[in-house]
């Protein structure tokens, strides 16, 4: 399957106002990667877009906006619980 992955939490959040699935987040070092599944593979053409000013409803993309952030600070919450945190994790969404 196609994968994109985004670590731009706005671009991640056009994303999935644009109907992409978080497949899951992976963690290097302080950095965070949102993975998204690209089964119709125009992820390229859509991040084009992002780039491009396209228009998408402004409440939906702050719902996304929130949903990659808390997502985002659950793996950091997870990986301090656990002293993985210099260590790369993944994290699938619950429910996805």
């Amino acid at each position: 399957m196609n994968e994109i992955g985004i670590s731009n939490l706005d671009l991640a959040a056009f994303l999935l106002v644009r109907g992409f699935m978080i497949e899951r987040l992976d963690q290097n070092g302080k950095t965070i990667v949102f993975v998204f599944s690209d089964p119709k593979n125009i992820g390229k053409q859509v991040i084009a877009e992002y780039y491009k000013n396209a228009p998408v409803p402004v409440k939906s993309f702050n719902a996304a906006l929130r949903e990659c952030r808390d997502l985002m600070f659950d793996l950091k919450r997870q990986t301090s619980n656990t002293g993985n945190g210099s260590q790369n994790e993944s994290y699938s969404p619950a429910g996805r």
